[in-house]
């Protein structure tokens, strides 16, 4: 199988181009990896401990790109699966605004289904229409979407079809999903990880979305160039090269 491995690395995402593109074939894979709040500045930095996205931008190609206006997760990531800006695909905000009739007059609901969240066509739905298939692991604004294969989400629970398969072969244990949301985001980055590997050994998506979220919680807490900063970019670079390897692995 042909792999190509996709790493986005800044805050929530960038404009993507809106031209069109060949359809890959089926034995093509591609994965798009988010490390949310990695700063720009610290790839320009030869001492930040993140040797494996310096190899793979050593031994790829890299390009520097800009967030969208609101910069922030949500509408960032569903331009970058989008290519259209948040006027065009509705997210603004974290979720989807509703109105309340009460007060506060509005609310912010992460959860409501992709189809009524996403008002513009993304990859993913490019991707199952031309016959391939997808997976999502923590991925936003993709609730239930009807173009997704396989999803572990951000809100995993035993009984999902992924974790209930990664339970029944011993990677995860039940306990792992169990209130899975309560959980320290550390903790969930790893059960992610497991999740983006196993997806991609044991089913081989043709495009997979995976989206980490350690070194945005640490940055909003300690703020970037900190010592807790530092360790998170050395965690997710770890966690990056858990999913490097099972992309190399795959056949």
């Amino acid at each position: 199988m042909k792999r190509i491995l996709t790493i986005i690395i800044a805050l929530g995402a960038f404009t993507a181009s809106g031209a069109e593109t060949p359809t890959p074939n089926k034995d093509r894979m591609v994965v798009l990896i988010s490390l949310d709040g990695f700063p720009g500045f610290a790839l320009e930095d030869a001492k930040q401990p993140v040797p494996t996205l310096r190899r793979l931008i050593r031994d790829g190609a890299w390009a520097r790109m800009h967030t969208i206006n609101p910069t922030i997760t949500w509408p960032n990531h569903t331009t970058m699966v989008t290519g259209v800006y948040a006027n065009e695909h509705g997210l603004l905000v974290n979720g989807t605004i509703l109105r309340t009739n009460g007060w506060p007059p509005v609310q912010v609901d992460p959860k409501i289904d992709k189809e009524k969240m996403v008002h513009a066509p993304t990859v993913y739905d490019a991707a199952h229409n031309a016959g391939l298939t997808t997976a999502q692991v923590d991925w936003v604004a993709i609730n239930n979407a009807p173009t997704i294969t396989w999803a572990f989400s951000e809100w995993a629970i035993p009984d999902d079809p992924v974790a209930r398969e990664m339970i029944e072969r011993g990677i995860l244990a039940t306990s792992d999903v169990q209130d899975f949301t309560k959980f320290n985001i550390v903790w969930r980055d790893q059960v992610w990880t497991k999740a983006a590997v196993h997806l991609i050994r044991q089913h081989k998506p043709n495009l997979v979305l995976f989206h980490l979220l350690t070194l945005d919680a640490i940055h909003h807490r300690y703020g970037p160039k900190t010592l807790g900063g530092t360790t998170a970019m050395a965690f997710v670079d770890g966690c990056v090269a858990q999913v490097v390897a099972a992309v190399q692995e795959a056949e």
